[in-house]
């Protein structure tokens, strides 16, 4: 099950060169620094052999795009490395869908928006050292945060709800 199979679908139906991997293991693989890699936070990652590799990737002009940890896993080397760091909410209040009245109608000032981003979706927050590049946060911190490093980018989301593909288990619905 590749819970975003959507994510990669989308992607090649706009035209763009797609791929997923089971693991990432950067001693072994990885991609051309003009590309983007999109990884969960693990402790995998932070072992010393992967972990300098995938920093001389990002330095030499990779993107790359980090979520929560799915597992126990710490985010101290996402800290050592870039600055930032997941911080899990201690009591996630995850937002009701209230924008339909009674009558169906949704009279939300959010209606007439191609695209809304739901925030309440998301259980981690981002902890920055220092200022990012570009963030995009709410009430409870900073939801995205995106930061130049040398040559490539780091880019923290705080949450897989994003790109992963919900309830699916393997259809295309991405359009």
């Amino acid at each position: 099950y590749n819970q975003f199979y959507a994510a990669e679908a989308l992607l090649r139906e706009q035209g763009i060169e797609s791929d997923s991997q089971a693991t990432l293991t950067p001693a072994s693989w990885l991609p051309a620094t003009s590309d983007t890699i999109v990884v969960a936070s693990s402790a995998s990652l932070s072992t010393p052999t992967q972990l300098n590799e995938l920093l001389g990737w990002v330095f030499s002009g990779g993107h790359l795009v980090v979520l929560p940890p799915m597992d126990d896993s710490d985010s101290d080397w996402l800290r050592d490395a870039f600055g930032m760091a997941f911080v899990e909410l201690e009591d996630p209040e995850f937002a009701e869908d209230t924008s339909a009245d009674a009558d169906g109608e949704d009279d939300s000032p959010d209606a007439d928006v191609d695209y809304l981003l739901q925030l309440g979706s998301t259980r981690y927050r981002i902890e920055l050292t220092d200022a990012a590049d570009a963030t995009l946060s709410d009430d409870e911190g900073v939801v995205i945060a995106r930061r130049g490093v040398q040559d490539g980018v780091i880019t923290l989301v705080g949450s897989e709800y994003y790109f992963a593909n919900g309830q699916l288990n393997e259809d295309d619905h991405a359009r």
